[in-house]
């Protein structure tokens, strides 16, 4: 083997340097998130249950907070009490919320309905 050349020694350098930033911008990282203490996650008494979006910025979320259930109306910069529950509301079940139907509206009406408007266009 030869030895290093004179040029090499340079880039050897600056690569070490380097690994040796990037290693304390991860390990600085890391000790920030461990000093926050888990102020980022979720918080146990306010916790947000459902949201529902009504436009391009509007939104109706339903908030616990200490036990208490909100119904929360927010708007480019406002947040207004719309409803105040005095016992748990009782939420819909996942299938109905994730097609975006009502409760109990069975899909296929909508899919005739589809068809025959997308028929009487042709």
């Amino acid at each position: 083997m030869t030895a290093a050349t004179p040029t090499a020694l340079p880039v050897m350098q600056m690569i070490v340097a380097l690994v040796a930033v990037l290693a304390m911008i991860v390990v600085l990282g890391w000790m920030a998130r461990r000093l926050q203490g888990g102020k980022t996650r979720g918080n146990a008494l306010l916790r947000a249950r459902a949201s529902l979006s009504l436009g391009p910025r509007e939104r109706a979320v339903l908030v616990e907070a200490g036990g208490e259930f909100l119904l929360l109306g927010v708007a480019n910069g406002q947040v207004r009490l719309l409803h105040h529950y005095d016992s748990p509301p009782e939420l819909p079940n996942a299938s109905s919320v994730s097609t975006g139907a009502p409760i109990g509206a069975p899909i296929s009406d909508f899919l005739t309905q589809l068809r025959a408007t997308l028929k009487g266009q042709k």
